[in-house]
C-alpha cells in the first residue's frame, strides 16, 4: 500500500525531476505561437485530443476549480491553463506537462503547431504573474555533475519545475537521502510562483519558462551520492522564445530584489495591530519586548520601530515566528544605530531571506551595541551568508549568532570559517544546526573555527547532512581544544 502510494506520488512530481530529459546541443528558437489569439480552455486545446485524449475531462476539472479564482491578474481560462499543466493522469505519456516538454526539447518545431494555442493561453497567464528574483531547487536521481562544467552556459528548453522549499526535494517520492542524486540550487530572475493555481498547492512551485539560460557557478560532491551543483539565469542574447513576457503585462512581485534597492512604502493609514500595541505599551523602557508569535508584519514595523526601540530604548526586541519580511527589516535597520542600546535582536521564524539580510550589513557592521542576533529560519542562502560575513568582519560586539534552519550550503560554511578565524575575535556561541544542505564537505571549514578561532566557544552544528564519518572526524580537533563546546548529534 504505502508503495503504491509512493509510486502515485513520483509519478505526479515526475515534473521536478526530469532534467535528464533536457537536450544537450543547442535548439531553434520556440515560436509560432505569439501571433495567435487568447481563446478559452476548450478551445486551446482541441487540437490536442488527437494525442491526449483524456485533456478535455481534466480540462472542464480545473475550470471548475478556478470559477472561484478570478483576480485582477488572472481570468478563469489563464488560471485554468496554469492549473491542468500541473495535473497528471495515465498513460503518464499523455499527460499534459510530459507531451508538452518532450515537444519543447524535440529538434522538430513543426511538432509545437497544435501546441500554438495553449502556449498562447498559458505564457500569457504566466506573464501576467510577479518575476520572482530568488534562490529555488531541483533536483535527478543521477549524478549530472559530468554535464555541468564551471561558467559554462546552458539552456533548458522544456517549462522546468522548481520548488523553494529544500525539505521537499528531500522527501523520498523526492530525490531521497541515498543513492546517486543531484541538486541543483537555482538563482532565478524570472521564475513563477504558480502555487496558487497549482493543482497540488503545497508543492511549492516556482515554474521557469522554456529556453531559461544558466551560467554554471560551481558543482560540488559532497559525498554520500549527493553532487551539487549551482546555476545562476542569465539573460539571453537572442530571442530563443517569442514573445515570452509581453512587456505590456511584465511585473515584478515585492518578493523580487530591487535593483536598485527602493525604499519600501507603509501607507499611513494602515491599522496596527492592536495586540502589539497593547504588548508594547505594557513593557517598561530598557528592557526585552516581546513579541514572539503576535502576528507582527511589515505594517507593523514603523510602529514598533517608533514605541519599542525610539522611545522605550529596550534592550532586547524578539519579533521570533512572525511575518515580516525583507520590507520590515528596511525600516528596522534604518534605525539601528548605536544611539539606542538594543543588545538583542531576534528575528527567528521570519521570512525577511537574503534581501533582507542585506539591510542590515550596514547598520550592524558599525554597531558597538548589538551582542545577540538570531536568524535562524529566514531563508538564508550562502548569498546571505556574504552578507553575514561583513558584519562579522566590521561588528566588535557580536557574541552570538544563530543560523540555524536555513539554505547555507558548505560553501556558505567556508566564508563563514574564513571570517570567524581571521577576522572576528569577540564570536562566542554559533548556532548553525539543522542546516540541511550541510554536508562532509564543511567539516574542514569547521576544524578551522574551532583551532583558529580567538574566541569561539560554543558550536552548534546538529541535525545536519553529516555522515557518522565525518562526525568523527569533528571530534577529534574538538579533543584538543576543550575550550570549545561542540554539539553535533
Amino acid at each position: 500500500m504505502a508503495t503504491n502510494e509512493l509510486v502515485r506520488n513520483q509519478r505526479r512530481i515526475l515534473r521536478f525531476f526530469d532534467i535528464n530529459q533536457e537536450p544537450i546541443r543547442t535548439l531553434l528558437p520556440i515560436d509560432g505561437y505569439e501571433h495567435m489569439p487568447i481563446v478559452p480552455l476548450e478551445i486551446a486545446i482541441e487540437p490536442l485530443v488527437s494525442f491526449l485524449p483524456a485533456i478535455k475531462n481534466y480540462a472542464f476539472i480545473v475550470k471548475e476549480r478556478c470559477q472561484d479564482q478570478i483576480t485582477d491578474k488572472l481570468t478563469v481560462d489563464e488560471a485554468a491553463s496554469i492549473m491542468l499543466y500541473t495535473m497528471d493522469w495515465e498513460p503518464i505519456d499523455e499527460c499534459l506537462y510530459v507531451s508538452l516538454n518532450k515537444t519543447l526539447r524535440s529538434e522538430t518545431r513543426n511538432k509545437l503547431k497544435p501546441w500554438h494555442l495553449y502556449l498562447k493561453l498559458f505564457l500569457t497567464a504566466l506573464s501576467r504573474l510577479p518575476d520572482l528574483h530568488k534562490f529555488v531547487y531541483r533536483g535527478v536521481k543521477l549524478d549530472f555533475s559530468r554535464f555541468y562544467k564551471t561558467d559554462e552556459t546552458i539552456t533548458w528548453w522544456g517549462f522546468s519545475s522548481c520548488t523553494n522549499n529544500i525539505n521537499v526535494l528531500q522527501s523520498d517520492a523526492f530525490l531521497g537521502m541515498t543513492s546517486e542524486r543531484t541538486l541543483f540550487t537555482i538563482e532565478c530572475h524570472s521564475g513563477k510562483d504558480i502555487s496558487k493555481y497549482s493543482y497540488f498547492a503545497s508543492e511549492n512551485e516556482i515554474l521557469l519558462l522554456p529556453a531559461t539560460r544558466f551560467r554554471v557557478l560551481g558543482c560540488l560532491d559532497q559525498g554520500h551520492g549527493l553532487h551539487l551543483i549551482q546555476l545562476e539565469e542569465i539573460e539571453s542574447n537572442s530571442t530563443l522564445v517569442s514573445n515570452k513576457l509581453p512587456a505590456e503585462t511584465r511585473t515584478i512581485s515585492t518578493q523580487s530584489i530591487p535593483r536598485p534597492r527602493p525604499k519600501p512604502v507603509i501607507a499611513a493609514n494602515q491599522r496596527v495591530n492592536p495586540d502589539v500595541q497593547r504588548t508594547i505599551q505594557k513593557y517598561e523602557s530598557h528592557t526585552t519586548i516581546n513579541l514572539n508569535n503576535q502576528n507582527v508584519t511589515d505594517k507593523d514595523m514603523e510602529f514598533v520601530v517608533k514605541e519599542a526601540i525610539m522611545k522605550k530604548h529596550c534592550s532586547g526586541l524578539n519579533l521570533a515566528s512572525n511575518n515580516i519580511t525583507a520590507s520590515g527589516i528596511y525600516i528596522l535597520a534604518q534605525r539601528l544605530d548605536n544611539a539606542y542600546p538594543l543588545k538583542t535582536l531576534i528575528l527567528h521564524g521570519n521570512p525577511i531571506g537574503d534581501e533582507g539580510l542585506s539591510f542590515l550589513v550596514n547598520t550592524l557592521t558599525n554597531n558597538t551595541i548589538i551582542k545577540t542576533l538570531e536568524l535562524g529560519g529566514t531563508s538564508i542562502t550562502d548569498v546571505g551568508v556574504k552578507h553575514l560575513v561583513q558584519i562579522i568582519s566590521g561588528n566588535k560586539s557580536l557574541i552570538n549568532l544563530w543560523l540555524c534552519k536555513n539554505q547555507i550550503t558548505d560553501v556558505g560554511i567556508r566564508m563563514l570559517a574564513d571570517v570567524i578565524s581571521n577576522c572576528n575575535k569577540t564570536l562566542r556561541f554559533l548556532s548553525v544546526s539543522e542546516n540541511m544542505l550541510l554536508t562532509d564537505g564543511s567539516i574542514d571549514s569547521f576544524i578551522q573555527m574551532i583551532k583558529c578561532s580567538q574566541s569561539l566557544a560554543y558550536l552548534f552544528a546538529s541535525y545536519c547532512n553529516f555522515s557518522a564519518t565525518g562526525k568523527e572526524r569533528l571530534m577529534k580537533p574538538h579533543q584538543s581544544f576543550p575550550n570549545v563546546k561542540l554539539d553535533i548529534r
